[in-house]
């Protein structure tokens, strides 16, 4: 067998370092939070610096229908209003992006589900 050249070998080290690691649906779950999870650390001391850049499934309507969607954790704020999490009282609101809109969810609105195929490849063409 042939063996390859060193300046083969070292056009194969200079490839694109995002091609070698394509975000696909199995490694974006790797990245999820569920609401037991959530649910697990909401109270902890840096929740809110621990979780950024982290993926839920968050439920939305749309057209008057339920919707879930993928989005990434951008930040934990203090939401408008108190709700029962947990068995607990809190009033956090998660910061998500999807695309380029950003917006504030209850930790209520967080689903329990790994994300599907079909909301990681919405969400994926969303964020062009």
């Amino acid at each position: 067998t042939a063996r390859p050249s060193s300046e083969e070998e070292e056009e194969e080290d200079e490839e694109d370092p995002a091609l070698k690691w394509q975000l696909d649906v199995n490694k974006l779950r790797l990245l999820q939070m569920t609401r037991k999870d959530l649910e697990a650390t909401f109270n902890r001391p840096k929740f809110d610096q621990l979780i950024t850049h982290f993926f839920v499934r968050v439920g939305a309507v749309r057209d008057r229908e339920k919707v879930f969607r993928a989005s990434e954790i951008v930040g934990v704020k203090k939401g408008m209003r108190s709700y029962k999490f947990a068995g607990k009282t809190t009033n956090k609101a998660l910061i998500l992006r999807y695309g380029t809109v950003e917006r504030d969810y209850a930790l209520e609105y967080i689903s329990n589900s790994l994300i599907s195929d079909d909301e990681f490849d919405r969400w994926k063409n969303h964020r062009k």
